[in-house]
């Protein structure tokens, strides 16, 4: 404002009164200024207030979420997770009563798992039981979507003046229950956005509590079966670089000679032979995941004897199923042999006695002719029969024979082998001479059938192909040493490449013998030179020093 000399101009009336009109004007400019900054000012002051508050209880919201969000983390029971959420929705809405429960999948009810409020008896299903349920009243405000149900007014049939209710869902179902009543003020959207937030994670302590449930009686039925199956398993971190056996159930002890709790987090190629690990791990790296494999391996016992295994594993499982093979080797071992010698009888059959019969069948006819014409002749045909016929009788008992094992249990081992030696010396015109040396005793059980048939398949082999007239059968057992076993015969032999020439036309008595003892750990040699008689020798391992 301009200062005005009064001094200077002269003062009339109406000068005075414009100058008076202007400053009027000019301080009610000012006063109106600065009553808008004011209103400003208060609006602010509210507006942060309202910041403030809002922030304050985003802080406070928050809080109480991670105090939840780490009960979950901490695998917090139900009744600790549902009294938090429950209190904390009473104390931030100030409701006088709550109720919270989950929905049992069996009856359809709300499970409350913490001490309810009286007020909330009249809903409970049964005495004695947490089972709740809603009367019709409530039921149908439920809400289609997740978001709560705000009732600020008094319901028929409940004895509240104000209502909330928050359902839990997970995954679109309908998992549980948050209900609030009674507050000392109408519930607002904020509260109401609040309690989905609650009842979100408490939708997800529901979950996590079936879902435990659920692996807990999943490992319970897998730990019964792991333990009751009639098959060895042991379950092994095939991932690790060096596998290791978790666990095993109780039949691994009668296969492998482990008690089961000596091989928890042991290597798992302690059970297998050298090099079986790194063809197993081979054999994962090209399995398709869920893709299950088995292989026929070796294992090796407590005792470090090895033995036969079928390996059964699912590529991306820890399960390893494991079944001793010895006995079902030794049965494969005796029908590939008793199918070889139906062949070898069939062969001689068609080859000797079957052409026999054919020729003299066409021979009979010319007999008539020689009854009158030529008795002579008759009579050398007739003598001629008389050796075709006993060298057929013979061949045919020979086959019936091989037909028909020796009594080992009638007998035993030794026994039985002098009959078979003797009987079949007989029926080939041949000397045997069979002895033994050593301790018997050491001999297993379980070697006697193996070397019974290699025995059998030797003298078969004499018999049929050598033409020879003495055979040595040698079995020593020494005290200290594996058992050796010689079958050594005078008769024609034969050059050694012959033996791969018979192989490829079918004769397998050789290849046969010599597979068996090298799955019973052994070795089988023969050695031969034309007119110089064979020698076939077995070395097998002797392990026990008591028979089993």
């Amino acid at each position: 404002m301009n200062d005005v000399n009064l001094n200077a101009v002269p003062v009339t009336s109406d000068h005075v009164h414009q100058l008076y009109a202007e400053l009027e004007r000019r301080v009610t400019e000012r006063t109106a200024e600065l009553t808008h900054i004011n209103q400003q000012l208060a609006q602010e002051i509210v507006e942060r207030a309202r910041a403030k508050q809002a922030l304050s209880w985003e802080a406070t919201i928050n809080g109480i979420m991670a105090e939840i969000a780490q009960s979950l983390l901490r695998s917090a029971s139900m009744a600790e997770t549902a009294a938090l959420v429950i209190r904390s929705a009473q104390d931030l809405t100030r409701s006088a009563h709550g109720f919270i429960g989950f929905v049992d999948s069996a009856t359809g009810y709300f499970t409350c798992p913490i001490e309810v409020q009286p007020v909330w008896e009249p809903f409970r299903v049964a005495s004695g039981l947490n089972a709740f349920q809603l009367p019709s009243t409530a039921r149908q405000w439920w809400p289609r979507e997740p978001q709560p149900v705000i009732i600020n007014r008094a319901v028929d049939r409940l004895a509240f003046k104000r209502v909330m209710l928050a359902p839990a869902v997970f995954s679109s179902a309908l998992a549980g229950l948050i209900v609030l009543a009674d507050a000392d003020h109408d519930y607002t959207e904020r509260e109401a956005d609040f309690i989905q937030r609650l009842s979100t994670l408490y939708a997800l302590a529901i979950q996590r509590q079936r879902t435990e449930a659920a692996l807990q009686t999943s490992e319970e039925r897998f730990r019964r079966l792991f333990e009751n199956a009639p098959v060895c398993l042991l379950e092994v971190d095939v991932g690790a670089a060096a596998p290791l056996i978790v666990r095993t159930n109780d039949l691994v002890q009668p296969v492998f000679g482990w008690r089961p709790e000596t091989l928890a987090h042991t290597p798992f190629d302690r059970l297998l032979l050298d090099g079986v690990l790194l063809e197993l791990q081979q054999r994962l790296t090209q399995t398709r995941p869920g893709e299950a494999f088995t292989i026929e391996t070796i294992g090796v016992r407590h005792d470090r004897s090895a033995f036969p295994i079928r390996l059964s594993l699912i590529a991306d499982r820890a399960i390893v199923a494991i079944e001793d093979l010895t006995i079902e080797k030794q049965r494969r071992s005796e029908e590939e042999a008793i199918a070889e010698e139906r062949r070898r009888i069939a062969r001689d059959m068609h080859d000797g006695l079957a052409q026999d019969l054919a020729a003299l069948r066409v021979r009979s006819a010319l007999w008539h002719d020689l009854i009158e014409s030529d008795p002579a002749r008759l009579h050398a045909e007739i003598d001629a029969l008389q050796d075709l016929l006993r060298q057929n009788i013979q061949d045919v008992r020979r086959s019936i024979f091989a037909l028909r094992p020796a009594a080992l249990d009638e007998l035993g081992f030794s026994q039985a082998l002098r009959q078979f030696a003797l009987d079949f010396g007989e029926q080939n015109r041949l000397h045997i001479e069979l002895q033994f040396t050593g301790a018997l005793d050491r001999l297993r059980s379980d070697l006697e059938p193996a070397l019974f048939r290699i025995v059998q398949e030797a003298l078969n082999n004499v018999g049929k192909h050598a033409h020879a007239r003495r055979v040595s059968v040698q079995l020593n057992l020494p005290e200290s040493d594996d058992l050796t076993l010689t079958v050594q015969d005078d008769g024609r032999g034969f050059e050694p490449t012959a033996l791969a020439e018979a192989v490829s036309r079918g004769r397998v008595g050789l290849l046969q013998m010599r597979e068996r003892a090298e799955r019973l750990g052994g070795t089988l040699d023969v050695s031969s030179q034309p007119e110089r008689g064979t020698l076939i020798r077995v070395t097998l391992p002797v392990v026990k020093a008591l028979r089993e």
